[in-house]
């Protein structure tokens, strides 16, 4: 029983390259003018094949941040992500800038901010 829950987890897990690139295409279609950054282990390069997704999402304006959110995650919600939704004026804040200083990826760039190297 343990062992057919392993094998499934690490089944899952060997996917997780292939439905992120799914969600990334999915969410350029779904919100073209936004950026989607990778931060954290992932964003460094530092993770392992199980860690999760930290990904900032940019706007111009955000009426309702967990709604959309929610709807981010929708697109794929097989993948372990963690989402945070800001807009372009609260990239100043002092723990997003650290959080893009210490490692992260440019993964859509639909509002040309090139945070990312």
């Amino acid at each position: 029983m343990a062992e057919d829950l392993i094998r499934r987890l690490e089944e899952l897990v060997s996917k997780y390259d292939f439905m992120f690139s799914d969600f990334v295409e999915k969410y350029k279609t779904e919100f073209p003018k936004s950026t989607l950054i990778l931060f954290g282990s992932r964003g460094r390069g530092t993770n392992r094949p199980s860690s999760d997704f930290d990904l900032l999402a940019i706007f111009e304006r955000v009426e309702d941040r967990f709604l959309l959110a929610s709807k981010i995650l929708s697109l794929s919600p097989f993948l372990p992500i963690d989402i945070i939704v800001i807009t372009k004026d609260e990239l100043k804040e002092r723990i997003i800038m650290q959080m893009l200083k210490e490692g992260c990826k440019s993964v859509y760039d639909g509002l040309s901010l090139n945070l990312c190297k």
